[in-house]
């Protein structure tokens, strides 16, 4: 070390000083030690042993070469190792429960012992098998009003029957965490995106999966949300419940679903929500369509889209995924 704490570093022989150099000043400075009774120099970061700087400006400049290669090549660094990479999925998909004042206690009961059920269900289960041994990652949120949302279940791997039953377990009795009485499907959205980053998992497919009763009322319009949310490659896919709003689906369709694949299903009542969410969750797991049939046509976005973060894709329209 030389004075007030400055790294000094004796120059070494031949054309890959600079590399070498640069190794070196990565190094964690050590402090010096009495020569007496000298004790073994402290772990590095990650359980990594460090290695004695003047040791390494004796070494010549193709040796500190070779080491400072391997040192990058594990992922490592001075400044701190063992920093993980995302977790390679097939799937990152966000269940996003509506939790609103429409929703009774009874009705919001219905929807968590349907979605525990479908993850026992044999359909889910071979779809999640056939994902590939990736498997999905996913997490549960429950939202309401526009400063109403809130993770219920973090994050978790599924990729078989054995994970499948502890994410349904966790489901099993979960506690309804709001009742209010404003629907903000926008705000739904933007939170369910946003737990979309740094989850530590890197999905070939990132789904948002909105489930509700009512039409969105407080907030900026859900298709600005939506927009936003295509814009970073985000499928919304809907499941609207209509037995108070029998067009309920059609505001889905024209104000909340987008991205590439995306599709409504509308159901008459929470008794469907069970058949319905298995069948739903098997075509986002799988990408597959399932059966269409005649009626409004849906929002998509392009094949080919732009996946920066800012930009809003114009609106491309195709035959309708609902049932």
């Amino acid at each position: 070390m030389g004075a007030a704490g400055i790294r000094t570093v004796r120059p070494l022989p031949g054309h890959r000083n600079a590399a070498a150099l640069e190794f070196i000043r990565r190094l964690p400075p050590q402090e010096p030690s009495a020569r007496p009774g000298r004790q073994a120099e402290p772990a590095a970061p990650g359980g990594i042993v460090s290695v004695s700087r003047r040791f390494l400006q004796q070494l010549g400049s193709a040796a500190l070469l070779t080491l400072a290669v391997s040192w990058s090549a594990l992922g490592l660094s001075a400044e701190g190792a063992g920093a993980r990479a995302d977790v390679p999925v097939d799937l990152e998909l966000v269940l996003a429960l509506d939790a609103s004042g429409s929703i009774d206690g009874e009705e919001f009961k219905q929807q968590i012992a349907g979605l525990a059920s479908a993850f026992r269900d044999p359909r889910v289960l071979t779809a999640i098998e056939a994902a590939g041994e990736d498997g999905i990652a996913i997490s549960v949120v429950q939202w309401a009003g526009a400063y109403s949302q809130t993770v219920a279940i973090d994050w978790q791997l599924v990729r078989d029957p054995s994970s499948a039953e502890v994410f349904a377990q966790r489901l099993d009795g979960l506690a309804r965490l709001f009742v209010e009485p404003r629907t903000s499907i926008a705000a739904a959205i933007d939170f369910a995106r946003r737990q979309l980053r740094d989850n530590g998992f890197a999905g070939q497919r990132q789904v948002v999966d909105i489930s509700g009763d009512g039409r969105h009322n407080q907030g900026v319009p859900p298709s600005v949300e939506r927009d936003r949310a295509v814009a970073e490659g985000v499928t919304i896919n809907g499941l609207a419940i209509l037995d108070q709003d029998p067009t309920l689906e059609d505001h889905y369709r024209g104000s909340v679903i987008g991205g590439s694949g995306a599709f409504v299903i509308g159901i008459g009542s929470f008794a469907d929500f069970a058949e319905a969410i298995v069948r739903k969750l098997v075509r986002e797991i799988s990408g597959s369509p399932i059966a269409r049939r005649a009626g409004p046509l849906d929002w998509a976005e392009p094949a080919h889209r732009s996946r920066g973060p800012d930009k809003v894709l114009p609106r491309q329209w195709a035959m309708p995924f609902s049932l």
